[in-house]
């Protein structure tokens, strides 16, 4: 499935094609925040931002391969790449993800910040406590995970702590070192990156490990200003959800074919997706609609 781009412009409210970096007297919200039309990045900063992968190694190693090409024809000081975390679980290729991210890690010389999700936090969790995480984590996506490592799993199986030892001793060390190395959130410029969003009127400094990984209800369902404006996925929607303060380009790349990536400059923000046919720049727009959360 492709996002059809006439009927993503039709809902056009606010278009921000080439914008120049915001000065002091940027414009800001009533409130003092900064909001999607005002952010910026620091000068000669390229930011890319991606969406959650899960498991979509054909789509994510096309994407990676786009930006490394857009990093060598730019004229900007300092690129940074920001995964927002979900990379495992559902589709079928997980362990060729973390590979993938790992030599793109070791190959390129990119700012890069892998954040965690919760489906990381659920695999990790699992190698620690597999009886008490198995259950739930087989049911969102975890055997997936399992047999892209060679597991070889043909029902629910009974003895978790048997599975999470056959999975020790397939999951390469690279990836150990990947899992225990993510981070929870980054800033830059303007903009908070994190998996799921944020608790509204507490500060981004203050925010909980979990609702960072996990919110959804009073974040997701709302446009509420921060300090930053926030970058996040988590939440699957068919199109990227651009609002005021936040922007969600989580669009269910398991699911949908199509992994987001929002690219910002000094110029301004555009949306790059990855699909099976390759690589496309999508406008960013501003949408005024009703998000119905999916899975977790």
């Amino acid at each position: 499935m492709r996002i059809d781009v006439r009927i993503l412009l039709s809902n056009v409210l606010t278009t921000f094609s080439s914008r120049p970096s915001k000065s002091s007297d940027g414009i800001l919200s009533s409130s003092g925040q900064p909001t999607v039309s005002s952010a910026s990045v620091p000068e000669g900063a390229s930011v890319f931002a991606i969406g959650d992968v899960h498991g979509r190694a054909d789509l994510l190693k096309t994407l990676l391969t786009y930006i490394e090409v857009e990093h060598s024809k730019s004229q900007n000081a300092k690129t940074v790449v920001v995964g927002l975390g979900d990379y495992v679980d559902r589709g079928p290729d997980s362990a060729g993800v973390i590979e993938a991210l790992c030599h793109f890690q070791r190959n390129y010389s990119i700012d890069l910040v892998w954040l965690r999700g919760n489906h990381e936090a659920m695999l990790t969790e699992f190698m620690e406590a597999p009886n008490r995480i198995g259950p739930e984590w087989f049911e969102q996506g975890g055997l997936e995970t399992l047999r892209s490592y060679g597991c070889i799993i043909n029902r629910r199986p009974q003895d978790f702590n048997q599975v999470r030892d056959d999975m020790a001793r397939l999951l390469p060390i690279q990836h150990i070192k990947f899992l225990d190395n993510l981070r929870s959130s980054s800033t830059i410029g303007d903009f908070f990156f994190c998996h799921a969003g944020a608790r509204p009127n507490i500060a981004l400094k203050s925010q909980s490990e979990r609702d960072l990984r996990c919110i959804r209800s009073g974040f997701a369902d709302r446009d509420l200003p921060f300090e930053k404006v926030i970058i996040h996925g988590h939440t699957p929607v068919a199109t990227p959800d651009v609002r005021t303060h936040r922007i969600n380009i989580d669009t269910g790349a398991y699911l949908s074919g199509i992994l987001t990536c929002l690219s910002i400059d000094t110029r301004g923000l555009s949306f790059i997706q990855s699909t099976i046919d390759g690589t496309h720049r999508v406008p960013l727009v501003q949408r005024n609609v009703s998000i119905t959360p999916g899975p977790l």
